[in-house]
Formats: structure tokens, C-alpha cells, sequence
């Protein structure tokens, strides 16, 4: 089974290539979502996750989903998956 932790580094992994500097300092959160199949962890620049920086907030980002068996990372639209998105537990690994 895939750990929060390794699903967070799986993420940072599979937007490495295509995160420009432009964007920000990429982080993944040590807080997140799961269901039984499912984490859910938030990544995007760590000024507008971290400080507050409205001016690095993306526009229609997606939510990572990383599968706990296979690892596979999803990326889904928001606004069509907000039944699922909500209906998820919180997790947090920094305390």
C-alpha cells in the first residue's frame, strides 16, 4: 500500500517536468484527503499554499488523486468531482 507520504512524493514527481519556476516554488502539503482507494494531496506553489500570495493561486488547478495500490496519479477537474472531493477524510502527517 502506497503511504501518504509516498503518494506526496509521487506528485512532486509527476509535475517536476512541466513546473516552471514562473509558477512558484512547487511544494506538496503535509495535509490532504483520503478515501479507501484514494489520498488526495494538495500541490502548487508553496507562496500561494504556504504564504498566502494570492498572486501565485492557479486558475482552474486540478486535484491530485494517487491510487493507495498502484500509485498512479490522477489529475481531476474540480468543479466535476465535487461530491467526491468533499465526501473525503482529512489527513495530516505533520503532527
Amino acid at each position: 500500500m502506497i503511504t501518504f507520504e509516498e503518494a506526496r512524493q509521487l506528485v512532486q514527481h509527476s509535475l517536476r517536468g512541466s513546473w516552471s519556476p514562473k509558477l512558484g516554488t512547487l511544494v506538496t502539503l503535509p495535509s490532504g484527503f483520503e478515501e479507501s482507494t484514494h489520498w488526495r494531496v494538495i500541490a502548487g506553489a508553496r507562496e500561494a499554499l504556504v504564504d498566502g500570495d494570492r498572486d501565485f493561486d492557479l486558475m482552474d488547478a486540478p486535484a491530485f488523486l494517487v491510487s493507495k495500490t498502484t500509485g498512479a496519479v490522477e489529475r481531476l477537474v474540480v468543479i466535476d468531482n465535487l461530491d467526491r472531493l468533499d465526501s473525503m477524510t482529512p489527513v495530516d502527517v505533520s503532527r
